[in-house]
């Protein structure tokens, strides 16, 4: 079985391999993907799969961005770390929809449901599905405030008032325009999937900036950028090469 893996997080990529070398011993990996641009270089080639494991957000843009582009009809398990992307079409509509950390047991679940279904009927993503989930991400009802704890009390944070987010080990922080920094229990990944794609991006793996916090842009080293955000960061704001294409369509958005 061959199988393409889309992620753009490098450890998820590397655990998910892994948990497939263990769980589908005839499995092949093909490759992994990391953005709409390297998906739509892959996909040119006409090189198939058997199988496709894909994150719903890539570094410049969304999946079905790419999806669309391909026209594929291979059987897509969707993964993601935020449950709220019109679950009852992936469920019907694509083979399997997985919420991470993806266990080994939901993932061998996945794939026994493929082994199952394939050559009985088609599992892949038609044109007409895929338009209606695009539409479905861009109606969606974005987070306006977070619930943060402040001691031994509750406070909620306006969503307006944050400059950026970002993590430190394993905890992740917003920063306010006022330049107060606050804990909050969700991860990075799940954030992003909760605020408007317009107003934050993700230039990195450890932040997630909004875009009235930017306020200079330079060229950086290895193809990437530095950004001058309000309030200062304690590190260099850098945007990765792999996210530059994106950040820069973002800001012209």
């Amino acid at each position: 079985m061959k199988i393409l893996i889309i992620e753009d997080e490098n450890l998820l990529a590397n655990e998910l391999k892994k948990t497939l070398q263990r769980i589908c011993l005839d499995c092949e990996i093909l490759g992994v993907i990391k953005s709409v641009e390297q998906g739509k270089d892959w996909f040119s080639k006409n090189i198939t799969a058997d199988l496709i494991i894909s994150d719903i957000q890539l570094a410049d843009g969304s999946s079905f961005e790419l999806f669309k582009y391909a026209n594929t009809s291979i059987p897509i398990i969707f993964t993601t770390a935020y449950d709220d992307y019109a679950i009852r079409a992936f469920k019907l509509n694509s083979l399997d929809y997985l919420l991470k950390p993806i266990e080994d047991e939901a993932l061998d679940a996945a794939i026994k449901k493929y082994r199952n279904l394939w050559g009985k009927k088609s599992s892949g993503i038609t044109s007409e599905i895929l338009n209606q989930l695009i539409e479905t991400r861009n109606q969606k009802e974005y987070r306006n405030n977070f619930l943060v704890r402040i001691g031994d009390q509750y406070k909620r944070v306006q969503t307006q008032d944050i400059s950026f987010f970002f993590a430190e080990g394993n905890t992740v922080f917003l920063v306010k325009k006022d330049n107060k920094k606050l804990i909050i229990d969700f991860s990075l990944e799940q954030i992003s999937y909760q605020l408007d794609p317009k107003e934050f991006f993700r230039v990195n793996r450890n932040l997630l900036v909004c875009s009235t916090c930017i306020t200079k842009i330079h060229k950086y080293f290895n193809s990437r950028l530095k950004l001058e955000i309000t309030p200062k960061h304690s590190t260099d704001v850098l945007v990765t090469r792999s996210r530059v294409n994106g950040f820069l369509s973002w800001l012209n958005y």
